[in-house]
């Protein structure tokens, strides 16, 4: 079974490549432009090792220039990875809704499998990019918690993204209101609220 994860990558390299996307080999994710130099189009495919098996999780994310430049002036120091400003599996794109893993054995047909995998991310993801580059999508999506939205990237996300609408006391509040959600730790909280208040908003620029 072990030759056959690189056999999968090769596949997914070729096609992602056909539709556009580099391959940053070090992060193991596609990227490729978005509609506006603001915005980036990521493809991340997690592999699962199994004995008898491997599987394929797809994660359409968008990601934003501008966002991941305030968050890193905020905090004092670069993002070892893309700070997405949302992110989720392939399936709850589709019609059914549901988590969706693609698995390989070793008998299987990979480029007909492969084949199924990019004629969902063309049907089904390249719409969710387009809804998702649109700011005040992303902020009525995070402030309803729409569902598939994790919610410990609201906190660090909408309150860069009311920046990006020159709305920073709208950001101050929301996170003076959050002291009650768990999925973040006081420490980081009160360190993340206080390096948002102080920070000069003069957006970097893609």
């Amino acid at each position: 079974m072990a030759i056959i994860t690189p056999l999968i990558e090769e596949v997914i390299i070729r096609e992602c490549s056909k539709e556009g996307f580099d391959y940053n080999k070090g992060k193991r994710f596609f990227h490729r432009k978005g509609r506006d130099d603001s915005f980036r189009e990521l493809l991340f495919f997690d592999f699962c090792i199994y004995p008898h098996y491997r599987s394929v999780i797809v994660k359409p994310t968008v990601q934003n220039i501008v966002v991941q430049n305030m968050f890193e002036q905020i905090r004092g120091k670069k993002c070892r990875y893309p700070l997405w400003v949302v992110s989720y599996n392939l399936g709850y794109m589709c019609p059914n809704n549901n988590y969706k893993v693609w698995d390989f054995y070793e008998d299987t047909n990979i480029d007909e499998v492969c084949d199924t995998i990019f004629e969902d991310i063309r049907q089904y993801a390249y719409p969710f990019f387009d809804r998702m580059q649109n700011v005040d999508y992303l902020i009525n999506a995070y402030e309803k918690r729409e569902k598939n939205f994790f919610m410990d990237q609201r906190f660090i996300v909408l309150p860069l993204l009311y920046l990006l609408v020159n709305d920073k006391e709208k950001g101050i509040s929301f996170l003076e209101q959050s002291q009650n959600d768990r999925i973040i730790s006081e420490e980081f909280r009160r360190e993340y609220l206080e390096q948002y208040r102080n920070y000069n908003p003069n957006i970097i620029k893609p």
